[in-house]
């Protein structure tokens, strides 16, 4: 039974995520969301805690982990119907399905009491959660706000609107999902994390509230998950200390704008700080002045890459289940193969570290001359598990023979300093010392923290920094774990003292972080903002309810800012070449994208006389707005399907 003690948790948990959502994205999608949060924690609650009830300690870690364990479930079961249904249907049977699994009797085991658990109150969590919303309060509040320049969308917008083309496509469409980008092309994209957006879009319809609850429940999650790492690994329950480190990687990580102001600005010269911190993407810095790999924090990921947060996020539940002689063999494998599913280059990161404890395990047993058995059985599982889910990955289509190439570029030293000091700041220093200093006892930590460190050296042509940008979040956190870890094995007045010292030389960090926060919200910065003009925007969300499903939407990228296409973000509908951006992420090859582009530039300067190529090419509707006319400077005479003000919309004969 729950003691009633454990109630409170479970009310300020559910309590806290509801005040999350719904601050930024409304009743009907926090309650749903809440709902379906609730229903994959029951799923997880019935099927493996209750079998194993001795790996968790506290009615908190079941809430966090169960919820990311049921998120990553859900992208399975979700894809399965994905198979057969599209939108409303698919919904609702699989809500249906979940719940006939969660009320289906089955023999129970006794439930666990967790009266004796480690002490932790409900309102340990407040502070955090506090913290969260303040974070991505102003970025999220300001994502898609009318201004007189139009609809605005602030730096980043590649991503975040890439999150609302993948939620439109892969709720309208069955699996595998064509690339709303590139008309008949497979979405080559790790897009099953999308599973939750696409289930909230389909009560709510709004695409942007979908994105951006299944953002924050994430972020709620993964600010849970490291703080119950770093709290379960003190020893004297230190939750000042416990703040810190769960805040470290997110806060204080990059010493970039500290650099701006003690260097660049000549000792902190405030009056040129924002003229020089607005002219550049602050995570790009490194890349701007060193041509070196830029580096994420743990904000960035927070306010722009969901998807990577849910990877690392179930890394973090296999970092705390590590050390759990109890833990279902199975159980490891499976994070691994869910975060591989969120996102390949974090998941690839939670490989490397997984492959080195791994390792260690079985040479540690095979000195105590212990039974093998165990380790041969993971092994095989984790071989299996890895199996199936590359199948599952390569017959969907998310992964391909993309053909770019890996360039291994060593770093000079005087480049190298930039990259990882300026990235990483004194986290790096002091995480590496403890890693060090541990490496004895669990020489599996060092191993993976330089592993990955010289992988991040690594660029892909034409992707320069995708490697370093996902490689550095697990980076981060095994960097925090190792120096939580050497300090609870401090005396108890050192480890304080010890714990000050570091918070101090660390918090230069807050000033990268409060730079991020400030330009992720600036919409009236016109060099980073994408806007969207309000009779655009009305047009769109006409099309989306008005125009059949299958419709293919097309307008001519190349004279929009940024070579965008913003069809498949907001009019929900596929084009037939979109911005190259995408294009090129979704691993379209740079010359079928170019000669796409150019043959659609031929044809655009020569209407209504080349309608007919439209038609062949498979596009249904001709989309022509003020960017188009300015191009071609001229509005074809063809059949008017919608006119709002001097927006047109043609259809296609």
């Amino acid at each position: 039974m729950i003691s009633k003690q454990r109630i409170p948790q479970l009310l300020c948990f559910f309590l806290s995520l509801f005040i999350c959502l719904m601050l930024l994205t409304g009743l009907i999608t926090a309650l749903y969301t809440i709902f379906v949060v609730l229903l994959l924690n029951a799923l997880v609650e019935k099927y493996i805690w209750i079998r194993f009830p001795e790996i968790l300690d506290t009615i908190l870690e079941k809430l966090i982990f169960g919820s990311m364990l049921g998120l990553g479930f859900l992208s399975l079961i979700w894809t399965f119907f994905a198979l057969f249904l599209t939108g409303r249907s698919r919904a609702l049977f699989l809500i249906l399905f979940l719940l006939i699994l969660v009320v289906f009797p089955i023999k129970k085991k006794p439930i666990r009491s967790f009266t004796n658990a480690p002490s932790f109150h409900f309102w340990h969590f407040i502070p955090l959660v506090l913290i969260l919303l303040t974070l991505v309060y102003f970025p999220f509040n300001n994502l898609g706000k009318e201004t007189p320049s139009g609809f605005a969308y602030r730096a980043y917008a590649a991503d975040i609107l890439k999150h609302f083309s993948i939620t439109n496509a892969i709720t309208n469409h069955k699996v595998p999902p064509e690339n709303p980008y590139f008309k008949g092309a497979t979405l080559h994209y790790y897009w099953m994390p999308y599973a939750l957006p696409s289930l909230i879009m389909t009560v709510n319809g709004d695409t942007q509230k979908a994105v951006l609850a299944f953002s924050i429940t994430i972020d709620f999650l993964l600010l849970g998950a490291i703080f119950v790492l770093i709290f379960s690994t003190f020893k004297h329950k230190n939750i000042i200390s416990a703040y810190f480190l769960t805040l470290a990687p997110i806060l204080f990580l990059s010493f970039e704008g500290f650099y701006l102001l003690f260097f660049k600005l000549h000792f902190f010269k405030l009056q040129n700080f924002l003229p020089l911190t607005t002219g550049y993407n602050i995570d790009g810095l490194t890349r701007w002045w060193w041509n070196t790999p830029q580096i994420d924090t743990l904000l960035r990921t927070v306010i722009y890459t969901p998807q990577a947060a849910s990877s690392l996020g179930f890394f973090i539940c296999y970092l705390h289940l590590r050390k759990k002689t109890d833990s279902p063999l199975f159980l490891s494998p499976l994070l691994l193969i869910f975060s591989l599913f969120s996102n390949l280059l974090v998941g690839s990161a939670f490989a490397i570290y997984y492959g080195c404890h791994f390792l260690y395990q079985a040479i540690m047993t095979w000195k105590k001359r212990l039974s093998l058995k165990p380790i041969r059985r993971q092994f095989f599982l984790t071989i299996l598990f890895l199996a199936a889910a590359f199948v599952i990955l390569i017959v969907l289509g998310v992964i391909i023979q993309s053909g770019n190439k890996f360039v291994f570029q060593p770093l000079s030293f005087t480049a190298l300093q930039p990259f990882l000091f300026l990235n990483l700041g004194m986290l790096l220093v002091i995480g590496l010392a403890a890693g060090l200093l541990a490496a004895k006892k669990e020489p599996y930590l060092i191993a993976s923290l330089v592993i990955l460190i010289i992988i991040s050296t690594i660029r892909i042509q034409g992707f320069t920094s995708d490697i370093s940008l996902k490689l550095s979040l697990p980076l981060a956190v095994i960097l925090t774990l190792a120096t939580a870890e050497w300090l609870q094995k401090l005396p108890g007045k050192i480890r304080k003292w010890t714990a000050l010292s570091f918070f101090v030389l660390c918090l230069p960090g807050i000033f990268s972080s409060a730079i991020d926060i400030y330009n992720s919200a600036d919409i009236t910065n016109r060099q980073f903002t994408v806007y969207l003009p309000r009779a655009e925007m009305l047009m769109m969300r006409w099309a989306r309810k008005a125009l059949p499903q299958d419709s293919v939407v097309q307008d001519y990228p190349a004279a929009r800012q940024g070579d965008s296409s913003n069809i498949p973000t907001f009019m929900a509908r596929q084009t037939y070449a979109g911005d190259v951006i995408n294009g090129r992420l979704f691993f379209i090859a740079d010359d079928a994208y170019y000669r796409r582009m150019e043959d659609l530039k031929t044809i655009l300067a020569d209407l209504p006389a080349r309608q007919s190529d439209l038609k062949k090419a498979g596009m249904d509707y001709l989309f022509w707005g003020e960017n188009e006319q300015k191009a071609f400077h001229y509005i074809p005479k063809m059949k008017v399907a919608k006119r709002i003000q001097n927006i047109y919309l043609f259809e296609i004969k």
